[in-house]
C-alpha cells in the first residue's frame, strides 16, 4: 500500500480532465501527467454528466451525503426515539422504597451545622441556664409545647 495522499480535483479541473478525454488524450497519458490513478480517472469520467451540468455540487452536498458522514463520525441517529423516551419516564419504584428515603433524609445527621462553641460561650450558657431555672421555678404555670415530628409512613398519607 503506498503513501501517496489523494489528489483533491476541483469541479473546474474536472471539467478540463473531461475534455482532455473526449478529445482523445489517452487515459494512461492523462494519469501520468496529472500523477493520479486509472481509477481516479474513472471515477471522473463515470459522473461526467453531473459535473457538467452543476448537479455535482448538489450531490456532494446531498443530506444523504451529510447524514452518511455524520454515521461515518459515530454520531448514529435513533430510529427508536419514541420509545426511548417512553423507557425514561418510567420510575424506578425502587428508588422510593421507604428503607431508601429513610437513608437519604438521615445521610446528614452526622454532620455539624454549627461552630463548637468556645470556653466563654459555655460559661455563659451555664450561667444562662441557672439563671433560667430560677426564673422558672417562680413561673410554673409556662407550658411547654411539643413538636411531633411525622415518621415516613405518616407521610406517605399526605
Amino acid at each position: 500500500m503506498s503513501n501517496k495522499r489523494r489528489r483533491c480535483f476541483t469541479i473546474a479541473e474536472k471539467v478540463k480532465i473531461i475534455e482532455r478525454l473526449e478529445n482523445g488524450v489517452s487515459n494512461k497519458d492523462l494519469c501520468q501527467e496529472l500523477g493520479i490513478s486509472q481509477s481516479t480517472l474513472s471515477t471522473i469520467w463515470k459522473s461526467k454528466d453531473q459535473i457538467k451540468s452543476g448537479k455535482h455540487a448538489v450531490v456532494v452536498n446531498s443530506t444523504t451525503t451529510i447524514r452518511n458522514c455524520f454515521h461515518h463520525a459515530g454520531f448514529k441517529a435513533s430510529v427508536n426515539d419514541e420509545t426511548e423516551i417512553v423507557n425514561e419516564n418510567n420510575l424506578d419504584t425502587e428508588c422510593f422504597s421507604e428503607e431508601n428515603i429513610q437513608s437519604f433524609v438521615e445521610v446528614d445527621d452526622a454532620l455539624l451545622t454549627n461552630e463548637e462553641p468556645n470556653e466563654e460561650e459555655i460559661v455563659k450558657s451555664i450561667l444562662n441556664e441557672k439563671n433560667n431555672d430560677e426564673s422558672e421555678q417562680g413561673d410554673e404555670e409556662s407550658e411547654e409545647i411539643v413538636f411531633k415530628v411525622p415518621s415516613i409512613s405518616e407521610m406517605y398519607l399526605y
